[in-house]
């Protein structure tokens, strides 16, 4: 979230996460009902059925329009690599005879000189 400055706010009052909470109870109580309701038969269908109706009924339901209606989204410029952020990253110690070790397994770093 960092690497991509994104700010996290965080549900941080019992009301705000009992309505968090409620909202997916509610969600996932209803979804069983309404898989037989819609008489479902299988994933293909259940995917099509989801996709093209399901998200679109729940969201005019439940959704509510943000209380700053700022826009807050950032365009990425095209240059911007993706990779590094989407990456695993660990920090490690270099022991002696400039190893360091992950998973069990030592590794020696060089560069294109060797």
């Amino acid at each position: 979230m960092d690497k991509l400055c994104i700010e996290m706010i965080f549900a941080n009052t019992s009301q705000t996460k009992g309505l968090i909470e409620r909202y997916n109870g509610t969600v996932q109580r209803r979804l069983p009902n309404d898989i037989v309701r819609f008489n479902i038969k299988d994933y293909d269908q259940l995917n099509i059925w989801f996709n093209d109706f399901y998200i679109k009924y729940l969201n005019e339901k439940f959704a509510h329009l943000p209380v700053d209606p700022v826009y807050e989204f950032v365009e990425l410029t095209e240059n911007y690599n993706l990779n590094l952020v989407f990456t695993v990253s660990n920090t490690r110690k270099i022991a002696e005879g400039n190893m360091f070790s992950y998973n069990g397994y030592y590794y020696v770093p060089y560069d294109k000189n060797g």
